[in-house]
């Protein structure tokens, strides 16, 4: 691709624009992680860094009912959890301790360490994939490619 004779151009060109593609295939994938950095509960239900069921004991405070057996299904993002019944949908942030650490679920810091460490990497691999796409644009033509 380095070579600066005039016949090798078309060569270049479907190289380099086949790489450009894949290179901004691999940027849209990114986005998604990026997405999902949100606190909105529709988008981390969407774009869930990962998912668990778990089933729990509420106690609703004004009445002092107690229902046992509730099954919840958990969409993780770095920011928190969201959990899902057939009749609610709320959002967790990892440092509400009246959920994380109050014994209505086992393994919140654990989830949230996991969840937290990759919230720079998702930036990171956007960030970078970006020059990566427009590098290959550019040694898709002969002037442009000064390697």
């Amino acid at each position: 691709c380095g070579y600066k004779k005039y016949e090798k151009q078309p060569l270049r060109a479907r190289i380099m624009l086949t790489a450009a593609f894949l290179s901004f295939a691999a940027l849209l994938m990114q986005l998604v992680p990026v997405i999902s950095l949100s606190t909105d509960e529709d988008v981390i239900m969407a774009t869930a860094w990962s998912t668990f069921d778990v089933e729990s004991t509420l106690t609703n405070i004004s009445s002092g009912a107690v229902r046992t057996g509730v099954k919840w299904d958990g969409f993780v993002s770095p920011n928190g959890v969201v959990l899902e019944t057939n009749e609610d949908t709320f959002f967790i942030d990892w440092d509400d301790v009246e959920y994380c650490n109050d014994g209505y679920f086992d393994n919140c810091d654990e989830c949230r360490d996991a969840a937290e460490g990759t919230f720079t990497v998702a930036i990171l691999s956007f960030v970078t994939a970006i020059p990566q796409f427009t590098t290959d644009l550019q040694r898709s033509h002969l002037d442009g490619d000064v390697n």
